[in-house]
């Protein structure tokens, strides 16, 4: 059997993902993603995409890609208990069902 090494700096003990600053970091920011993106929810009953800076994109043009990358990631974020997740979700579900589903061919379109 190989010898298997922790990932992270070479002589670091453990795992890195166990360093307690790494993990506060890893929750801040994550805290601070889901707070940027929460603004994507202005007006019903879209998604908005956002500039850099937060503020709407002008263009009312909503992706395929970019509703369902919300709607992943805000799942993901009702498991682990952020309180603006569920209201995302079923905005995003709610989306993608009616903008997006292509009632003909029972697919989705961009």
């Amino acid at each position: 059997m190989q010898n298997q090494r922790a990932p992270g700096p070479t002589g670091a003990a453990g795992f890195l993902i166990e360093n307690p600053d790494l993990r506060t970091w890893l929750v801040a920011e994550t805290e601070r993603q889901f707070a940027f993106f929460a603004s994507s929810q202005k007006d019903a009953p879209r998604l908005h995409t956002l500039d850099p800076t937060g503020a709407l994109l002008p263009d009312d043009t909503q992706e395929l890609h970019t509703t369902t990358r919300l709607v992943h990631s805000y799942a993901l974020g009702q498991l682990w208990g952020y309180a603006e997740a569920e209201r995302i979700v079923d905005r995003g579900m709610t989306y993608l069902n009616s903008h997006h589903r292509d009632e003909v061919y029972c697919g989705y379109a961009p």
